[in-house]
């Protein structure tokens, strides 16, 4: 890309039209190839992936009084409901970008949409920091709200990056999902991501 010097016209050197570097990058941001690729992921998106709610009969939500409230879905006669029924479990998981071709000199970025919901609470983790997401029946004082599970705002992360060795790489967040105490967990709810890189 060739950038022409500019200043209310163009400026002419020795007769011919001024011309400045170009950006860094090869190219100015967003760097293209390789630009944008958007992801939603669910249960059976995450890698490994999550379990559902039939390999985990016994599931928890909030009643009325905030507390852990247990009940069964997907009955199974020889896999009766218990509330020890994957409880104190983590999933440790991550969900990744599709292969970008490598852009020498770009960052490599990934939002996650506001909204993100996970079942039950966790963190996305990326290289620069981690985000949480609470748990919904955790109450620290009655006459204060819940705290709300699906992330708050948009939030920014930089990515693992991994080398496919044949000049692409994909990108990818990991994920923690976990339920201490009451059963769980099922993974990810729902989850958009916007890989890139700047």
């Amino acid at each position: 890309m060739t950038l022409i010097s500019w200043n209310g016209g163009p400026i002419f050197r020795n007769g011919a039209v001024g011309t400045e570097q170009a950006c860094c990058c090869d190219q100015p941001p967003p760097c293209e190839p390789p630009g944008v690729e958007y992801g939603t992921y669910s249960y059976d998106d995450t890698i490994p992936p999550a379990p559902d709610f039939c390999d985990c009969n016994c599931y928890s939500g909030c009643d009325a009084q905030n507390q852990p409230d247990f009940g069964q879905v997907c009955p199974d006669p020889d896999n009766p409901c218990t509330e020890s029924s994957c409880c104190g479990e983590e999933l440790v998981c991550y969900v990744r970008s599709p292969d970008f071709p490598a852009a020498p000199g770009c960052e490599p970025r990934a939002t996650v949409f506001q909204g993100a919901l996970f079942d039950d609470h966790g963190t996305i983790e990326g290289e620069d920091r981690t985000l949480t997401l609470p748990d919904p029946c955790v109450v620290n004082n009655p006459s204060e709200p819940l705290p709300t599970r699906p992330l708050p705002q948009s939030e920014t992360l930089v990515p693992f990056v991994v080398d496919n060795g044949d000049g692409t790489v994909y990108l990818k967040l990991n994920l923690v999902v976990k339920n201490g105490e009451i059963c769980g967990p099922y993974g990810v709810i729902s989850m958009t991501v916007a890989w890139f890189f700047e």
